[in-house]
């Protein structure tokens, strides 16, 4: 269901969805996207006891209601108990359902439940309905995300939008804080994401940047303006994003927050591109690599994205292709990590490990190319050069030691290395140098020369 039209369609959801002709709904939360769980069957509606209850079930719901994800799975009666019948126990969602009938669970209306132990779910767009003081909710619509997008405010119980006139950064970023959107990286105008509909509730606002919620900010009456709809305001938000677990801040498991909270990001489609996006985001030069299956160790709490699809140039993760904030079919097995490069790549060392400088023909000669700072396990590929031209290449981790065999004249000459990552596209600078001397011999009578 699409979340533009959350509070329009939010109670249709509740009759209609699910299947087998169930309903659902959340009751006595503060909002429609929490509260006890309810569902209708049979003409009634009844509760859902929490036996098993946890947060895969919850997932299922506040999808099932175009809530976003869950924020959390309640127990013990959160939202005060409901009354008979009990219709569902032992759910056991894997939170990849469409409906929570469709999850594991005893037969309708079987349970050993009173409603004391009625289950009840808190999901991620709870917040942008009651974000704000003085019953004022907040929301982004129409962008390409759940944190970019027009901006309209919840008052007496209606949804209206936000004149443009002096409109700015302070004010975005007061608005990205208040739905959880980390920091502010545009303020838009002239209806940037379309054109709302009445009413148009607050004109003239000049927020410092410091305030918790846009209404708190200097702002014309409310419902007071002199602007149409083509002066729409909107907002882009830049999620914080941090790399954790690696060696260094530029590697790691990926983490994203959200509404507060610190989430991991799913591998499902993870590759170079997206590692591009964090890395450039982060300023954290190139991407080295894009590892999966939780490289860095497993996170906890909320995966926010999953089937993240990005081209490679956008300059926040947020604004590639995914599911939704909250919306995946993970668990933190598969966790996606990133390694960048972390600006330039230091100069590695190029040292001789055999005896000397200067050999006779078919002695052996070893070298050994060693990076000052490998980059979080990663496989570098480390190339040995004489006189600039290639002699052999070697992966490893931070060194390697490169073998000449039966060396002759043209193993004589100034030797030099580099390493490289993802096909030599990022290289290092060249090492120091290393002058070999091949002797050549000559036996004549009972004497020998070297030359």
């Amino acid at each position: 269901m699409p979340r533009s039209g959350l509070l329009i369609l939010i109670m249709a959801s509740a009759l209609t969805s699910g299947t087998g002709g169930f309903g659902i709904r959340l009751l006595d939360g503060s909002n429609d996207c929490s509260g006890r769980v309810e569902i209708l069957h049979d003409g009634r509606w009844g509760t859902v006891c929490d036996d098993s209850w946890d947060i895969e079930d919850a997932a299922v719901v506040c999808r099932q209601l175009g809530c976003g994800g869950a924020d959390s799975a309640k127990s013990d009666a959160y939202f005060g108990q409901g009354s008979d019948p009990i219709w569902l126990d032992d759910v056991q969602c894997s939170g990849s359902e469409s409906s929570l009938t469709q999850c594991p669970h005893s037969p309708i209306g079987q349970h050993d439940c009173g409603h004391q132990e009625d289950a009840g779910v808190v999901c991620l767009l709870a917040s942008a309905l009651t974000s704000g003081t003085g019953g004022f909710g907040i929301r982004l619509l129409d962008g390409s995300n759940d944190c970019s997008g027009r901006v309209e405010i919840l008052h007496d119980g209606r949804w209206g939008t936000v004149c443009d006139d002096s409109w700015d950064i302070e004010d975005a970023a007061v608005v990205c804080r208040q739905l959880g959107c980390g920091g502010a990286d545009s303020a838009k105008s002239d209806a940037y994401f379309g054109q709302g509909s009445d009413p148009i509730w607050l004109d003239d606002v000049q927020c410092s940047g410091s305030e918790s919620s846009l209404t708190q900010c200097p702002h014309s009456p409310i419902g007071q303006h002199d602007c149409g709809h083509q002066e729409d305001a909107g907002v882009v938000c830049l999620l914080d994003i941090r790399l954790v677990n690696g060696s260094d801040s530029c590697c790691g498991r990926v983490e994203i927050q959200y509404n507060g909270q610190w989430g991991t990001v799913c591998d499902d489609d993870w590759d170079m591109n997206d590692s591009a996006v964090v890395c450039r985001q982060l300023q954290c030069g190139s991407a080295i690599s894009a590892p999966q299956s939780a490289a860095f160790g497993q996170g906890q709490g909320p995966i926010w994205l999953d089937d993240v699809g990005c081209s490679g140039g956008e300059g926040n993760l947020i604004n590639c292709s995914h599911r939704g904030l909250g919306y995946n079919n993970c668990n933190h097995g598969e966790d996606a990590g990133v390694v960048c490069s972390g600006g330039d790549l230091e100069k590695p060392t190029l040292s001789l490990i055999s005896t000397h400088a200067v050999v006779s023909p078919g002695e052996n000669i070893r070298f050994r190319c060693t990076t000052p700072k490998s980059r979080c396990n990663a496989n570098a590929e480390f190339h040995l050069f004489i006189n600039g031209s290639s002699v052999s290449s070697e992966k490893n981790v931070s060194c390697a030691t490169f073998n000449l065999v039966n060396v002759g004249v043209s193993h004589q000459g100034i030797y030099s290395c580099i390493y490289s990552y993802q096909n030599t596209s990022i290289k290092s600078p060249w090492s120091n140098t290393v002058q070999i001397t091949v002797e050549e011999c000559l036996i004549l009578s009972h004497c020998q020369y070297c030359i």
